[in-house]
């Protein structure tokens, strides 16, 4: 694998080592935490480097949904990822309560994976200091930050207002497609975070100055 373009980066040349992968969507509830379970899958035999995953509207999709009269106290993870993924007793896809970014999040970590181009410059701007190191997760793995590239993983959730529309003029069919988009873009989350872990065990092996 080359890693020249890594290594021209100003995150390379500030980090030694990257021990924390922070992955960031929209609500936390699908994407974010589907990258850490994966990151996890591929890294259970690697001591020392760890992910977590926040969401950039957490607490406006809670007051959004607390203004239409569904009061919920926070936002876990959708039961289509968890049959997506087929863990169904997986403490983590159990236990994942979704959670608002903050500045100590970005801080603490060493690399911040977006899911969307969006979310990488809203968090950009928002973090200046930390912006060397926040690429989208396409954008990371094909060595590009051109805004001009598709660097979208999509969001496949859908409000469960809109599923039962839809439900109730297709049925089982609609929701059968709708677990099978949810499917490939988890496929495709899957392969990127793989090749993440490859990039950052070649880099992390580097004797750096």
């Amino acid at each position: 694998m080359d890693l020249k373009w890594y290594r021209s980066l100003e995150w390379f040349l500030k980090t030694k080592k990257v021990k924390r992968v922070l992955f960031v969507c929209s609500g936390n509830s699908c994407r974010s935490p589907a990258a850490v379970y994966y990151f996890n899958k591929f890294t259970h035999w690697w001591s020392g480097v760890s992910s977590f995953s926040r969401g950039t509207e957490v607490n406006k999709i809670l007051q959004t949904l607390q203004a239409r009269g569904i009061y919920i106290k926070k936002l876990m993870i959708e039961p289509e990822s968890k049959k997506v993924i087929g863990d169904r007793e997986s403490k983590f896809l159990g236990g994942h309560v979704a959670t608002q970014i903050s500045a100590k999040d970005v801080l603490k970590a060493n690399l911040v994976l977006t899911m969307e181009k969006l979310i990488r410059d809203e968090l950009r701007a928002a973090y200046p200091d930390a912006a060397p190191k926040i690429f989208t997760l396409k954008g990371f793995v094909d060595k590009t930050d051109d805004s001009s590239s598709n660097l979208d993983i999509g969001n496949p959730f859908i409000p469960p207002a809109i599923r039962k529309k839809d439900a109730t003029v297709e049925g089982k069919v609609k929701y059968y497609r709708y677990l099978q988009n949810y499917a490939k873009i988890f496929a495709e989350i899957e392969l990127y975070v793989r090749k993440v872990v490859e990039i950052i065990y070649l880099l992390n092996a580097e004797k750096r100055p």
